[in-house]
């Protein structure tokens, strides 16, 4: 199991071609743009096994997977801090991941 996590800083709907030769089963990228609203068929067919979330639609926090990978999504009840647990598995494989994006990076707590 490969996992790889990147800021992207932004237009990661331009940048993710380029960690493709990666091949990782799972891709954590904080400022990434929602699949949703993006124009980008290239961009789209990556996102096809996905999780995004954020305020603003340019800056999110986004969980790619290759499509043999399960994800569930769960999310936790904290005032200031969002919490998104992915749990995925594959065939040889279940591992818990928490991925975390805050409102207010003074308030991380664990």
């Amino acid at each position: 199991m490969r996992i790889i996590s990147w800021n992207a800083n932004g237009k990661f709907r331009e940048k993710f071609p380029f960690i493709l030769n990666e091949d990782a089963d799972i891709y954590v990228i904080q400022e990434c743009e929602n699949p949703e609203i993006s124009n980008s068929d290239e961009y789209i067919e990556f996102a096809s096994n996905y999780y995004w979330v954020g305020e603003n639609q340019y800056y999110g926090l986004g969980i790619f997977a290759k499509n043999n990978v399960k994800l569930e999504f769960m999310c936790g009840d904290y005032h200031y801090l969002i919490d998104y647990l992915i749990d995925f598995a594959t065939k040889n494989h279940s591992i818990k991941i928490y991925a975390y994006t805050s409102h207010d990076p003074k308030i991380l707590i664990f």
